[in-house]
């Protein structure tokens, strides 16, 4: 379908350090040839390898025909008629080449640039790009070989052409050096829950006639198939989580995520310049592309493919390894601030901040805390630029927004515990005991903020960074699941101890994530002086 693609690597997808940095997709990149006969439309009496511009044989001339304008002996030029050497112009009689008129410019013709202006052009972005790149293949055999041409391939945007059609035609789940990250929760009771959606939604045309719903070993064969697809996994350069589409809340939330940093011009993929990686690629109801003929229970499904950051630890592992110094956490948490800020300043609350969703190069990087990336909304502003105790430092990377919305109307946990703030309802306290189950609350900006902090404090104030509520002291948290006294005593440095006391105080008063940003940029360039 596809016949080649334009500069893509480096118009789409900008590959520097095994990262890739993914903007939104011109359309006009991709050739489609739509007039292509098919191979039934060509004669059989025509040979294929007849070339296009040998004449017919009624154009060959007989030998009658000679032409007329073949010039006469008597018609060739006498010696005096021949040129003499000074009527030969001299070289600066030559016209130079600025001197000659140049052919008309279509492109200054009003009329001309009107039209060119007038062409609208077509976009896809990350939400519908699957829809624009998959094609059904009549065979399992046919999709399998697709990617085994390409996987290895420098292009990925041919990679992920032949991953969508992977993923929407159910060979992904069996395919060997797919590397399975998380599976999500499927029951039995939940299978049947599908069949019965997809029964009484005849318009979409499911087949589910094969599944006997009163037979154990239909619905057992059934249930140990759909948790072979429903999960988080990873496959070379790509991050794919595949959710039923009558439960893919995290891929919805995903989804908003992606539309709102779209509607505000960022750019998706890994971005380092706001520390977040989100997926490049999110197909909902990927079932309406499958011909009805070939739908099945198991088609209808809503995915998201993330670009996979390489040399990153999650931020606990990296901690333990590495054991930073105080400059070096400062670092990271202003980078995490940022990235907060970034979130919020787009109506996106992160809603699940913890060590697992944060991400830490193991390669160090020349960064800088600037003036200008303190401000709301720097566009221009870089890590890379030398500002206030510029140095080499790990980048940090937010992941995951399976439980992102919007402020105040979305709902969630709060984040993951220990990491709730105390009025979610899913915090820790001294007198709570530690349970799985959790309260759904409205997501709210703040809660990020306890989230974070509490993530942070625990390593100055600790000396490591926790991914359990089990690991933190049995007086950490009060009866109202704030952080004691004592604890706060522990971080040495003042300002350091006053910016975590506003962060890990009552919702009230919480400070914001830009205000938290720029006071850490100040704590910061003191340090390094």
């Amino acid at each position: 379908m596809f016949k080649h693609i334009k500069s893509y690597a480096t118009r789409i997808f900008h590959r520097a350090s095994d990262t890739f940095h993914v903007s939104m997709i011109d359309i006009d990149d991709i050739q489609i040839s739509v007039t292509d006969p098919k191979p039934e439309d060509v004669p059989n009496d025509v040979p294929k390898d007849v070339p296009k511009d040998v004449p017919k044989p009624e154009d060959v001339p007989k030998p009658n025909d000679v032409p007329k304008d073949v010039p006469k002996p008597n018609d060739v030029p006498k010696p005096e008629d021949v040129p003499k050497p000074e009527d030969v112009p001299k070289p600066e009689d030559v016209p130079k080449p600025e001197d000659v008129p140049k052919p008309e410019d279509p492109q200054k013709d009003p009329v001309t640039r009107q039209e060119t202006n007038s062409k609208k052009r077509i976009f896809a972005n990350p939400l519908t790009l699957a829809t624009k790149l998959f094609a059904y293949a009549a065979s399992e055999t046919e999709v399998i070989q697709k990617w085994n041409a390409i996987n290895n391939a420098s292009d990925v945007f041919s990679c992920m052409a032949a991953l969508i059609g992977m993923i929407q035609q159910l060979c992904f789940f069996s395919h060997a050096h797919r590397r399975t990250l998380r599976l999500y929760d499927v029951c039995i009771d939940d299978i049947v829950k599908c069949i019965q959606k997809a029964r009484r939604r005849p318009r979409m045309m499911i087949d589910t006639d094969d599944i006997n719903l009163h037979d154990p070993n239909h619905l057992c064969a059934a249930h140990i198939k759909m948790k072979k697809i429903i999960g988080l996994f990873h496959i070379q350069k790509f991050i794919v989580r595949v959710e039923h589409a009558f439960d893919n809340s995290q891929i919805a939330s995903e989804r908003y995520v992606v539309s709102q940093l779209i509607n505000h011009g960022h750019a998706v993929g890994i971005d380092s310049q706001h520390h977040v990686v989100v997926p490049v690629c999110i197909q909902m109801n990927a079932i309406d592309q499958i011909p009805p003929s070939e739908r099945t229970i198991f088609h209808h499904i809503s995915y998201s493919i993330q670009p996979m950051a390489f040399n990153t630890q999650t931020i606990d592992v990296w901690y333990r390894h590495n054991r930073p110094s105080n400059a070096t956490t400062l670092h990271l948490c202003w980078q995490m601030a940022k990235a907060i800020v970034h979130l919020h300043q787009c109506d996106i609350v992160h809603g699940d901040i913890k060590p697992a969703n944060t991400l830490v190069s193991k390669v160090l990087h020349r960064t800088g805390l600037t003036d200008s990336d303190s401000g709301s909304g720097s566009a221009s502003g870089s890590d890379s630029e030398h500002g206030s105790g510029s140095g080499s430092y790990p980048i940090l990377y937010v992941i995951d927004y399976g439980m992102s919305g919007p402020h105040a109307t979305s709902e969630g946990t709060g984040g993951t515990k220990p990491y709730c703030a105390p009025e979610t309802g899913n915090g820790s306290n001294k007198n709570k005991k530690y349970t799985e189950s959790y309260h759904w609350i409205k997501n709210h900006k703040e809660y990020d903020m306890w989230s974070f902090g509490l993530l942070f404090f625990t390593m100055f104030a600790l000396g490591k960074c926790s991914s359990h509520a089990k690991e933190y002291p049995s007086d950490f948290f009060d009866e109202s699941g704030y952080i004691t006294d004592v604890e706060f005593a522990k971080i040495s440095n003042e300002p350091v101890r006053a910016l975590f006391r506003r962060t890990l105080c009552p919702v009230e008063t919480r400070i914001t994530a830009l205000d938290f940003m720029k006071e850490i940029d100040e704590i910061y360039s003191n340090l390094t002086r």
